[in-house]
């Protein structure tokens, strides 16, 4: 009889102790914040993008990694097929900031140097870096079918701005 009891002591205390358990619902896709948001509102970015100047031919070819990152390759190319910029691009975004980081063949000994966001609008992103020589402020902004990237800063003691239109190729 005692061993009776016992079982059902152990018994009702496994019972009960898996009763008073509470399990959480797991947020549904619309519940949880997109930490990404400003990420995926970027995908205009995407493509190959061109501009012929003179006997200058620039790209830049954008491509979504991940949830977090874009990458692009730019560069420019002579008309007698020299190479005569090359850079690769990193757009990332670690916590809630975002960063153009920019690694150009030949200068800044190989090394990324990072634009932090300054201000993000629709489809108009600034990024600055007012540590770095030139530029210290880089923008990309889109019309239509126009990509308009621009660098500026101070340059051998004047303010300057060059931007470079580019069309999407399809």
């Amino acid at each position: 009889m005692k061993l009776y009891n016992l079982f059902y002591v152990i018994l009702a205390t496994g019972i009960f102790a898996c009763g008073t358990k509470q399990v959480k619902p797991v947020p549904t896709q619309q519940e949880q914040p997109n930490r990404f948001e400003k990420m995926n509102s970027l995908t205009w970015l995407e493509g190959r993008w061109e501009l012929k100047m003179h006997d200058t031919l620039s790209t830049e070819i954008w491509q979504r990694k991940n949830d977090s990152t874009y990458t692009a390759i730019s560069m420019d190319i002579s008309k007698g097929k020299d190479t005569l910029r090359y850079e690769e691009i990193t757009l990332e975004q670690r916590g809630t900031d975002m960063y153009y980081i920019p690694v150009v063949k030949g200068q800044n000994e190989g090394k990324k140097v990072e634009f932090k966001l300054t201000k993000f609008e629709d489809k108009n992103l600034t990024f600055e870096n007012p540590e770095h020589d030139f530029p210290k402020k880089i923008v990309y902004r889109i019309s239509g079918d126009t990509l308009l990237p621009a660098i500026s800063g101070p340059m051998q003691g004047h303010d300057v701005k060059m931007e470079f239109p580019m069309i999407r190729v399809k």
